[in-house]
């Protein structure tokens, strides 16, 4: 949100409810999202760990 890539609509319900949506520049994100999930796909299938050893 702080970084304008999700906004946030606040309702005046009880119980409270909050919904996030993408802006322009969330969407826009959204190809690269999409080839980190395929990279995942593709060289982390076989169950290898995604940690990063420190």
């Amino acid at each position: 949100e702080k970084e304008g890539i999700v906004e946030r609509r606040q309702y005046p319900e009880l119980p409270p409810r909050v919904e996030y949506a993408l802006t322009d520049k969330g969407r826009d994100l959204l190809p690269l999202v999409e080839e980190m999930r395929c990279f995942g796909d593709r060289w982390l299938a076989d169950g290898a760990s995604a940690a990063v050893p420190a």
